[in-house]
């Protein structure tokens, strides 16, 4: 008597030689449909990169996407003059200039026909897609969060690199709870509008309802202990969102 199990879909199968509970899910896993899609990854204005395997590079953010099944396409965000009716997002990692007027008005027109956008903000830089993404709800202001909770964590400026706890229940969320923190060193806040009747915009990541927005960007570069927030109110702050239209 075997206690083989063989998993098949379509023409794929895997085999289980001890059919645990736990074998069986990581078989069927392996079985599950792959997502497809291609993301376009914008460079040359000092964006994340994705080759880069320090902790200042994507490497890990790649291998997760492309072992989901995504193909990782690369551009230059300077000739960007339209985007390709065969992309399924594109991605602009911390930009640390500001974008071309032509690449924004690609981006515009790509978002304007439906297409999806997946924007990481740095604090202190002006890279022209906090006026595109505005004009879809998400204004973000210039400033940087100090979120106390997250100041012994810290070993220069204390309240700047915000421990993330607070999770909208939202699809880009799933998974996600109090027992699976991140940290954002350095993040900007955003406020959120519904465009027009019918739009979705939603928060989906927050700090501790003790935080506050400061203008001294300079709190990034310096030393020193938990800044005052003096007359800046004090609540969550809204760090990432997402908008549906």
């Amino acid at each position: 008597q075997s206690n083989t199990v063989v998993l098949v879909v379509g023409d794929r199968y895997e085999t289980v030689e001890r059919p645990t509970e736990g074998a069986l899910y990581e078989a069927l896993y392996r079985l599950r449909e792959r997502a497809s899609g291609t993301l376009l990854f914008l460079s040359g204005e000092g964006e994340g990169d994705l080759e880069r395997r320090d902790e200042l590079g994507y490497s890990g953010l790649a291998a997760a996407l492309e072992t989901e099944g995504y193909e990782l396409r690369g551009a230059a965000s300077a000739s960007l003059a339209e985007v390709p009716a065969d992309v399924d997002a594109v991605v602009v990692l911390g930009p640390r200039r500001r974008l071309l007027p032509a690449t924004l008005d690609a981006l515009r027109a790509y978002l304007e026909r439906g297409g999806r956008l997946v924007a990481l903000l740095e604090p202190g830089v002006d890279s022209g897609l906090e006026e595109l993404l505005a004009e879809f709800g998400l204004a973000s202001q210039a400033g940087v969060v100090v979120d106390p909770v997250s100041a012994a964590l810290e070993e220069e400026v204390r309240g700047i690199a915000p421990l993330i706890q607070n999770y909208e229940s939202h699809p880009a969320t799933r998974g996600l709870d109090p027992s699976r923190m991140a940290v954002f060193h350095g993040a900007r806040a955003f406020s959120l509008r519904r465009p027009r009747v019918g739009d979705r915009v939603q928060r989906t990541a927050l700090s501790s309802p003790r935080a506050w927005v400061s203008p001294d960007l300079g709190l990034l570069h310096g030393r020193g202990g938990l800044p005052d927030p003096g007359g800046s109110p004090l609540g969550y702050q809204t760090l990432a969102a997402v908008g549906r239209y």
